[in-house]
């Protein structure tokens, strides 16, 4: 078929018709979408291909058709603006919603620029409402579950209507919590809400969001739900007829339901996912509940502002095979996880760039025989979110050279057995364990990692993972396994723990040195001015590596690269 015959709709839309809806899709066949066309639209993937027969669906990936990449968009346009009264000088306009959608978990975007609901105190970030250090401060002597005392923070909202106004709490497991306000008495200043699980101890930080008087800054909403009308600040210069803002609608971009299939260089953006909704709010769902699919891959996309109040993954694998994902760029999805993948085997997560994201950039959930090679991930902040996670039974898996930097902690890991993490960077911005194991797994084994903590806490393994455990030519920054037990050797330390200590019992191990860090690192570079084991230790520690690293053969280096 040539380009002037194309159809207006791919086959497996549901709103493909006549030819389109009518033809069945064969191994071997390659659907190329027009690069810079917006396609709204979401793609069920139900055809086989057949081993080295991929059905290909291409968002021009050779330029021939189009101009960029093709688009597929989960969002509708909004173009019945009216003008509203203005905002602290600033023009307001108001729609109505159809009556059946949740007008407090919208994923609005003006172009490309983050919608939110109110919200006080005022988020410096909108991909970071849940930034609690942002948030208003209650001390654990004032904390009734159930109630809020607001009168220290109450000039900063006026008497208006309280009957939709929402809380962001943080509670339990350093989770936030959104949940509704019952009542709010004017005398005592006391908000009464629906209570969320909160912690035993420690102060309690909560934000206020949908208070008519949070409206006021642009990029903001208020939703008036007796209305089902919301009244929107518009960041730039607006009109009535203005469909610069977007409104998601569609749970997904593709959805793989076969096997031999192959998804690449498309953008897939502006998908949402409301609660209970768990596989809705992606680009690529791959998968099918009913059946195990095989050999899908997804390269070379951009997959962005999506939302799954679930926290999916922007790209989303479960119960598949001999899965690829593979230089994917992955930014600004919101609360989403970057990739998620769950109960599959064998898949491999290479070469992605992941950023600004509201959940854990790379999230492994019984997930087996897999490997994380090469992925770029930064700037993971998102209250509960890691660079990267194997939970749950997540067995036999390999990370492999992962840079993750800027975040939360860099790598997670709990009940999971036979873990291979070697030359990998791992940073960690926050107070927090860089690398940190959760406990009930085993056979961990770490090496030649880079591990940096300004906070001197960069490692630490729960008791209960000792079994097999292997620590061996890792740089880090500061170590904190309480327990002795595994191979813990030839390592060098750029700072001491509190747990690192002589009158705690702690000794250097076989090859272990301390090296301040300005002679390890220059410039964030790796210099090793004496740091090199002898022939002797080298020959010690290949013995000790078992498995092959992708050529890294006859290891006699610490720490990822060999100066």
């Amino acid at each position: 078929m040539s380009p002037s015959q194309a159809f207006k709709h791919c086959p497996g839309d549901v709103l493909a018709h006549d030819v389109s809806e009518k033809t069945l899709l064969q191994p071997s066949d390659k659907i190329i979408f027009k690069g810079g066309v917006y396609y709204r639209g979401s793609i069920n993937v139900i055809r086989d291909g057949a081993p080295q027969k991929h059905i290909v669906y291409d968002g021009n990936s050779e330029g021939s058709f189009g101009v960029g990449m093709a688009i597929i968009d989960g969002s509708e346009k909004i173009n019945n603006w009216k003008r509203g009264e203005d905002v602290l000088g600033l023009e307001s306009y108001y729609t109505e919603l159809a009556s059946n959608v949740n007008g407090y978990h919208l994923n609005l975007y003006q172009g490309n620029k983050k919608v939110i609901l109110a919200q006080a105190p005022q988020p410096q970030n909108y991909y970071r409402i849940d930034d609690i250090n942002e948030y208003y401060e209650l001390k654990s002597d004032l904390i009734k579950r159930g109630f809020i005392d607001f009168s220290n923070d109450y000039n900063t909202l006026s008497n208006d209507d309280w009957s939709g106004v929402r809380l962001l709490i943080r509670g339990r497991a350093n989770r936030v919590y959104d949940t509704k306000a019952i009542t709010f008495d004017l005398v005592s200043k006391i908000i009464q809400y629906e209570p969320v699980p909160l912690g035993t101890k420690g102060d309690l930080k909560y934000a206020i969001r949908n208070h008519i008087s949070a409206l006021d800054s642009t990029g903001e909403y208020y939703y008036e739900k007796d209305k089902s009308r919301i009244h929107y600040l518009p960041y730039s210069k607006f009109s009535p007829k203005d469909s610069s803002v977007t409104f998601s609608k569609r749970a997904a971009g593709f959805i793989v339901k076969s096997s031999f299939v192959t998804i690449k260089h498309f953008i897939l953006q502006k998908h949402i996912g409301d609660e209970s909704e768990n596989y809705s709010g992606v680009g690529i769902a791959i998968g099918n509940s009913d059946s195990q699919v095989e050999s899908v891959t997804a390269s070379g996309n951009e997959v962005r502002f999506n939302s799954s109040f679930e926290q999916a993954g922007a790209v989303l694998v479960r119960k598949a095979k001999n899965i690829k994902l593979s230089g994917n760029n992955i930014h600004h999805n919101y609360p989403n996880r970057g990739i998620l993948v769950l109960n599959s085997t064998q898949a491999i997560v290479e070469r992605n760039e992941l950023s600004n994201l509201g959940g854990t950039g790379i999230a492994l959930f019984h997930t087996v025989n897999s490997k994380v090679l090469n992925n770029q991930i930064s700037t993971i902040n998102g209250i509960h979110a890691n660079g990267i996670s194997l939970y749950l039974a997540s067995n036999h898996n390999l990370v492999y050279k992962n840079h993750v930097s800027d975040g939360n902690a860099a790598l997670t890991t709990k009940a999971s057995y036979d873990l291979t993490i070697a030359f990998n960077v791992f940073e960690s911005s926050k107070d927090t364990y860089t690398v940190s194991d959760w406990g009930g797994g085993g056979q961990l084994s770490y090496y030649n990692n880079l591990v940096l903590n300004e906070y001197q806490k960069a490692f630490q393994i729960n008791e209960s993972s000792i079994d097999g455990l292997n620590v061996i030519n890792n740089i880090i920054d500061g170590s904190l396994i309480k327990v002795k037990g595994g191979n813990i050797s030839h390592n060098v330390y750029t700072s001491l723990s509190w747990l690192q200590q002589k009158k705690r019992g702690w000794k250097l191990g076989v090859g272990e040195k301390y090296i301040k860090k300005e002679q390890v690192l220059t410039q964030g570079k790796l210099m090793f001015p004496s740091v090199k084991p002898s022939s002797t230790e080298a020959l010690k520690m290949g013995k000790v590596m078992k498995y092959k690293f992708h050529g890294e053969r006859n290891v006699d280096f610490i720490g990822p690269n060999k100066k």
